[in-house]
């Protein structure tokens, strides 16, 4: 009975705990970044704490309304363009830009498709298809016919990508939401 109700309350606290601890890491260095540029740049002001994450969130909502603007976009381009050229920045620059376009609603129609990968004598897994064309990194040579599919790992971030024959999988009507949380959490079942 002790045991069963420490369980219980941990895991009620450990998700909890671990959501707010990253509310605050985020508002702390959003705070810290911003509010240090602000009193640096105008010490005679009397500063607010707070005032460094306000700062951040309007400044990411005016980036964002300036990316409306033809001008601003090709200037973007531009940027994104030099970045993506750079040995070291590149490593880093474009994954963290793929993942936040998908997880943003911004994926492409490949990522929108969830499937159940036959992996034969080891049984099924659930994987979301990434890509069924290779032409633009000029692997249709060697993956041709093949299909892309990220296959995540429970209770862990990461996962593999398979590239198998279509024949292989079969597309299951699920959101890639729920996709994800099933394949995270090993199929627990969880209140929705």
């Amino acid at each position: 009975m002790i045991k069963t109700t420490f369980l219980k309350g941990l895991l009620a606290v450990v998700p909890i705990t671990a959501t707010i601890y990253l509310l605050i890491w985020l508002i702390k260095t959003a705070e810290s970044a911003f509010g240090g540029i602000l009193m640096s740049s105008f010490p005679n002001i009397p500063y607010v704490p707070g005032l460094g994450v306000l700062i951040a969130i309007v400044l990411i909502f005016l980036i964002g309304l300036a990316l409306n603007a033809w001008i601003t976009q090709k200037v973007f381009q531009f940027t994104e363009d030099i970045l993506e050229q750079l040995p070291l920045i590149k490593s880093v620059y474009k994954p963290m830009k793929d993942l936040m376009g998908f997880f943003s609603g911004g994926k492409t129609k490949e990522l929108n498709r969830v499937v159940l990968v036959d992996l034969k004598e080891f049984g099924q897994v659930l994987g979301l298809v990434t890509r069924d064309s290779y032409q633009d990194l000029k692997l249709d040579n060697e993956l041709g016919g093949k299909i892309a599919v990220f296959i995540p790992l429970s209770y862990q971030i990461g996962g593999m990508t398979l590239f198998l024959p279509k024949e292989q999988i079969q597309e299951v009507d699920l959101p890639v939401e729920k996709a994800l949380n099933l394949a995270v959490t090993g199929w627990i079942r969880t209140q929705s």
